[in-house]
């Protein structure tokens, strides 16, 4: 069982979680939490694997409490309405980064990424070589914020760095998306916990905003999927 404390000063939204996470038949809510103070207390009684954290609480930021976590708690999911956090969660070691109001979906993603690295799946998730200069970098898919084309190679956008490689985006796409990629144009595909904000566009297409400001566009024939995968209003 994935032994799990749901931390949100919201009695609503701890208890949405509770509810979807009803569904997950290998998951049971061990405590609840509604400051840090109490979080930390729970924590300390050593049985709990997971935590979904918000991110403002009463007495600080769910992110602060990470580190007094670390020994406890082997993993953690941020559930939040600040998209602007994402960037700094995930530096903390954060699993996930789920917006409210918590889509199904998404939590299942979630609970799926927690699993797997459970069994020990993430540490042998697939890396990519690229060439840089004279070395060889192997980039781990989470540090990878979209990928686009150019010419017959494809450009890995990691924050400010970009890297060629010789490869197609379909195969790119295929080894990509059990890590949490989606293809939103023939040419590009993007990390969605990279994505802040998604707005249409002319001719049933959309814009992507990730969390640095890049703008991407999204055509109407991969719009449907991405939508689907993104949280939505109740």
């Amino acid at each position: 069982m994935i032994r799990t404390l749901i931390v949100d000063d919201i009695t609503l939204a701890r208890e949405r979680v509770i509810r979807l996470l009803a569904s997950e038949p290998d998951v049971t809510v061990v405590g609840e939490a509604s400051t840090l103070e109490a979080a930390l207390e729970r924590a300390k009684v050593g049985d709990i694997d997971l935590v979904l954290l918000d991110i403002g609480l009463p007495d600080g930021s769910g992110l602060d409490l990470v580190r007094h976590l670390e020994e406890l708690v082997p993993h953690i999911v941020f559930i939040t309405a600040y998209s602007a956090h994402a960037v700094r969660a995930f530096e903390t070691g954060a699993l996930d980064y789920l917006l409210k109001p918590v889509d199904p979906h998404r939590l299942q993603l979630a609970m799926r990424r927690v699993r797997e690295r459970l069994e020990g799946k993430v540490e042998r998730a697939v890396r990519l070589a690229v060439q840089s200069g004279d070395r060889t970098v192997y980039l781990l898919p989470a540090d990878i914020d979209y990928v686009d084309v150019a010419g017959h190679y494809v450009c890995i956008h990691v924050g400010k760095d970009t890297y060629l490689r010789r490869d197609s985006m379909a195969s790119l796409a295929e080894a990509l998306e059990p890590s949490g990629f989606l293809r939103i144009h023939r040419s590009s595909v993007v990390n969605v916990r990279r994505i802040a904000a998604l707005r249409p566009a002319r001719n049933q297409d959309a814009l992507l905003e990730l969390i640095d400001g890049t703008i991407l566009r999204v055509s109407r024939q991969f719009r449907t999927q991405l939508e689907a995968s993104l949280p939505r209003l109740p």
